[in-house]
């Protein structure tokens, strides 16, 4: 026997400990483009979240930066990660920002309407150019957050783009049943009648 086992030592295993560099994800969340170009083209993890499960391609969507958005997706960044306390996706974060866009710009014309300055026009398609850019890139439209709403839930709320809202219902979920039947009826009660 060997020495070490009569004794009663046994050797552990050294643990190997994931460490999570914020670098790219502070990066983007400050909105330093250029520092989060730098890092995804030097090889950084693009898919590592933070202790929340957060990821770079979260902070991207939320922020409605195009660039990175697409930047990360091609340093193929998780398209149906979920952070961890929500379990929102990257597009449920794009939806939510566009509901708060919507909401932010609501109020700031009602203001301007009260002091009687002219009426801004603000951009939201952003948002939907994000969501298109996840949606090819295999994020589930029907993915539930914990608070039970999909992505498609946060964009009607916010009054998304139409042919988003079609995009969105029109794609089945990975995870479970599609939701192509209400579309199909949907299609169909605003579809033209052709007679041959």
């Amino acid at each position: 026997m060997d020495s070490e086992e009569e004794g009663g030592f046994e050797e552990e295993e050294e643990e190997v400990e994931e460490t999570f560099d914020p670098a790219l994800l502070n990066a983007i969340r400050s909105g330093d483009t250029e520092e989060a170009v730098r890092l995804i083209d030097g090889g950084a993890d693009v898919s590592q979240g933070d202790e929340g499960g957060h990821t770079p391609l979260m902070a991207a969507a939320e922020l409605d930066d195009r660039t990175l958005v697409r930047m990360l997706l091609d340093a193929r960044a998780s398209a149906t990660a979920s952070d961890l306390s929500y379990q929102s996706t990257a597009l449920h974060l794009a939806c939510n920002a566009l509901f708060e866009k919507v909401e932010t710009d609501k109020f700031a014309a009602k203001d301007r309407a009260f002091h009687g300055e002219e009426e801004e026009e603000t951009e939201v398609n952003g948002f939907d150019e994000v969501a298109a850019m996840l949606l090819q890139a295999g994020a589930d439209p029907n993915a539930i957050d914990k608070s039970e709403n999909t992505p498609l839930h946060l964009a009607v709320e916010a009054g998304g783009d139409p042919p988003l809202m079609l995009d969105l219902w029109s794609r089945p979920s990975p995870a479970g049943p599609s939701s192509s039947l209400l579309l199909s009826s949907l299609e169909l009660s605003d579809a033209q009648v052709y007679e041959p």
